[in-house]
């Protein structure tokens, strides 16, 4: 039977929220009609669980939200699993046809664990009549609404409590307790910074060709701090010494607090592919966020390797970059250096939104140096441009070329 209303995915919009909204305007009996309807019939009973089978979403609503790639992109939380090389992208591409996850797996990541921000939902209901599950508030790794600065609200389900009707913001088990991410009182301010790197994260176009590239670029940058060994081995006691002094800052929040119980540490050192856990996603998301600090500069080290690894013969293959004729190449560290003058909050991608040219010229010709400026000047540092350290820094640069 054609489902006769189909309403607006809402921005930010996941696939739960969806699924509840359609069988809402619809009228349906009962939530498991709207599923059955969905997303074919199921033999789990609770709506939360049920398996998604986007080709049936897809073939039900008249592709009028988007084909099966579509829809996973813009209402689930796998693009980010994918990006982080914990699920292969034609995996999730397929996704559809070929495997049915759970639908608050899907939106979720955690099924029994859900957030909100209060402000979010104030402004939701004055726009849409009801407040809904945002997508960016349920990642891994997202504790503060980017949007507002605030702690997310969060609850936690039990099994045995896990709902048989859709829940949200405003209709909560009155069994089950709310509380924020952040005790009162403590500096959001990493946990913001999470938050974005997370979110931009999620959202980059960039996707890896093999699942395995993300683990070895942070395999490189762990031997070019020196946690790792001759042999490639990990230094593991150091390793974990230093990673838990920088996650001090998260321990307030009780999923981090719980990675980085003396029971849990090594599980920061396992190896781990195609897996959909919200554990292991925020176990590599902390793991980036304190190598890298920049999902762009993780992403550009991603990229290179996908060159490097897919080309028999790079250096004939990549592309000599040479300055034209009316622009030296101290030219070219100087426009960053006076971009950087003029906007210290800026990131890596406003610099090459500003000056596409010379972005490419130095990200090509000396990666290496667009790494040290642009982490001078990181977000993780307040946003304060030391401008005596980048001079010095390009000075050195040019001195040697």
């Amino acid at each position: 039977m054609a489902i006769h209303i189909l309403p607006s995915l809402l921005p930010d919009e996941t696939i739960y929220g969806l699924a509840a909204h359609i069988g809402q305007i619809n009228g349906y009996r009962s939530d498991q009609e709207t599923c059955e309807k969905l997303f074919g019939k199921s033999k789990q009973p609770r709506v939360a669980d049920i398996a998604v089978n986007f080709a049936h979403f897809s073939r039900a609503t008249g592709d009028a939200y988007g084909d099966v790639d579509q829809l996973v992109r813009s209402t689930t939380s796998l693009p980010l699993f994918a990006r982080l090389g914990l699920y292969d992208d034609s995996n999730y591409k397929q996704l559809g046809m070929k495997e049915r996850l759970g639908l608050a797996s899907l939106s979720n990541g955690f099924p029994h664990l859900w957030r909100w921000c209060d402000c979010c939902v104030e402004e939701d209901v004055n726009l849409y009549g009801a407040p809904y599950w945002h997508r960016r508030q349920q990642l891994p790794g997202v504790f503060v609404c980017t949007r507002h600065k605030i702690a997310l609200t969060e609850i936690t389900v039990p099994f045995r409590m896990r709902q048989q009707y859709f829940m949200h913001p405003n209709s909560l088990p009155k069994a089950v307790q709310t509380r924020q991410t952040f005790p009162s009182g403590i500096d959001l301010e990493m946990a913001f910074n999470l938050a974005c790197f997370v979110e931009h994260a999620s959202e980059c176009e960039f996707e890896n060709a093999d699942n395995s590239i993300p683990s070895e670029v942070i395999n490189d940058q762990l031997a070019t701090m020196g946690f790792l060994t001759k042999n490639g081995k990990l230094r593991k006691p150091v390793f974990i010494q230093a990673l838990h002094s920088f996650l001090e800052n998260f321990a307030c929040i009780e999923e981090v607090a719980l990675l980085i119980s003396n029971r849990n540490q090594k599980l920061f050192t396992e190896k781990t592919y195609n897996s959909s856990s919200p554990s292991v996603a925020l176990r590599r998301i902390l793991i980036i966020f304190w190598l890298f600090g920049e999902w762009d500069l993780f992403s550009e080290y991603c990229s290179w390797r996908n060159v490097f690894k897919n080309s028999k013969n790079t250096d004939d293959k990549l592309e000599k970059i040479s300055p034209p004729d009316n622009l030296k190449v101290d030219d070219y560290y100087n426009i960053c250096i006076e971009f950087l003058q003029q906007n210290p909050n800026a990131t890596r991608s406003d610099f090459s939104r500003a000056n596409p040219k010379s972005y490419k010229w130095l990200t090509r010709k000396d990666k290496a140096w667009m790494g040290l400026i642009f982490n001078v000047t990181s977000r993780r540092n307040g946003g304060q441009l030391d401008m005596f350290n980048a001079l010095l820094i390009v000075n050195q640069t040019l001195s040697t070329s």
